[in-house]
Formats: C-alpha cells, structure tokens, sequence
C-alpha cells in the first residue's frame, strides 16, 4: 500500500491502474504538524499559507492528476 504521490512518481496513475481506493470522505489524511511552540514561527506560518493557496491546491490536483486531493481546512 502506497500513497498516490510515490504511484505518479513511478509513472502510474493512481485513478486507472489502483487495485483499490480510499474514498473522499477518508478519516485518514497527511497532516503537517509541529509543536506547540513552533505554530507561531514565521516560517510555519509562511508553510501553512503556501500549503492553503489556491494555487498550490490546484498544482497539487494537477501534478498528481487527482489521485491526491488537497484539503485546506484540516484543522
């Protein structure tokens, strides 16, 4: 079992040629994570925006050809 992003790095795609797929509505996904004391640090901050923009949700989508689905409210 892979995540779709190692299956597009090795030049399939995840949507035609998976045996099988979690669905949209998973309870498990990849989070970004950090310590208490760290989730003010400008850097983690500067992530977390980065990571939430409209434009790399859509770059995300697109380079792993919808097999991985950003999500911007992951609390």
């Amino acid at each position: 079992m892979i995540n779709a992003n190692y299956a597009v790095g090795a030049g399939l795609d995840p949507r035609t040629q998976a045996i099988a797929v979690e669905k949209r509505d998973t309870p498990y996904v990849n989070i970004i994570a950090t310590r208490k004391q760290d989730k003010n640090k400008p850097a983690i901050k500067k992530l977390v925006k980065v990571l939430q923009s409209t434009k790399t949700q859509k770059w995300i989508y697109h380079h792993y050809k919808g097999a991985v689905l950003p999500e911007k409210n992951v609390k």
